[in-house]
């Protein structure tokens, strides 16, 4: 029995405790970011490609809306993810591990975070007007105001994060091919730096789009209960279906 117990644990190390092939793990790494950044590059650069090439739809504020976030996940591609394939494959960093590219690129990729964030923040206050204020849409979803509201979004991350590139060192990790900022968490300016990017950019942003989101959600379910009612008829719903789509209709076409 000892000796079958034994034998059993060598057979379980064995298949279990197996050491990966590090450049097999890294040709999978390489592999997997390769195709995130063709997906993201290319997607998004396809979507700003039909948006210039008809840029008539660019009219529309919805549609203004997801091109400058697909823009900003175009730029994030090229800016970093293009870079980690490269460094990657290579091994190496190119522009140098300590100069200010390497610092750049670990910044960056933040900036666009926050940037995404209020873009997301912003198109769920359009949906919001659009669905459950629908006659108000155009006092304050103009487009004047919601270019504002873009120009807000590009510009407030850039002051703290500017802050944060200058302070802040970077290092590089050769088996995730990037240069990430060398954040402290003993050191209390870090900590105060920390609350300046996640409050504003991170938490308000989220806590737009959950009260957003709970005003259409109280907006459709108050529509669909005043159109089907339990005691209605097959005819009556219909009629009621007819005068709401008409409804919508004209408040679509005044949008």
């Amino acid at each position: 029995i000892k000796f079958e117990v034994t034998a059993m644990e060598t057979v379980t190390s064995t298949i279990f405790h197996v050491t990966p092939d590090p450049s097999l793990q890294k040709g999978l790494e390489g592999l997997y970011i390769a195709t995130m950044t063709v997906l993201t590059v290319g997607g998004n650069g396809l979507i700003i490609f039909l948006g210039i090439a008809n840029h008539s739809i660019l009219s529309n504020v919805s549609t203004l809306l997801i091109f400058v976030l697909c823009m900003g996940h175009f730029l994030q591609g090229v800016g970093n993810m293009v870079w980690v394939t490269i460094s990657l494959m290579t091994g190496v960093w190119i522009g140098g591990s300590e100069g200010y590219w390497c610092r750049f690129s670990a910044a960056f990729p933040n900036y666009m975070v926050h940037v995404a964030y209020l873009l997301l923040a912003l198109i769920s206050i359009e949906c919001c007007y659009a669905i459950s204020r629908p006659f108000k849409y155009r006092i304050y979803m103009s487009f004047k105001n919601v270019s504002i509201g873009l120009v807000c979004c590009i510009l407030l991350p850039i002051p703290v994060n500017t802050v944060i590139f200058i302070e802040l060192g970077v290092y590089f990790l050769p088996n995730q091919g990037q240069c990430h900022q060398a954040w402290d968490n003993t050191d209390q300016s870090h900590k105060i730096y920390m609350l300046m990017m996640f409050i504003p950019f991170a938490i308000i942003p989220m806590l737009v789009m959950v009260v957003s989101y709970a005003l259409i959600f109280n907006a459709v379910s108050a529509r669909r209960s005043v159109v089907c009612p339990s005691n209605i008829n097959n005819s009556q719903l219909k009629a009621e279906l007819r005068k709401e789509f008409n409804v919508s209709w004209k408040i679509a076409k005044m949008a």
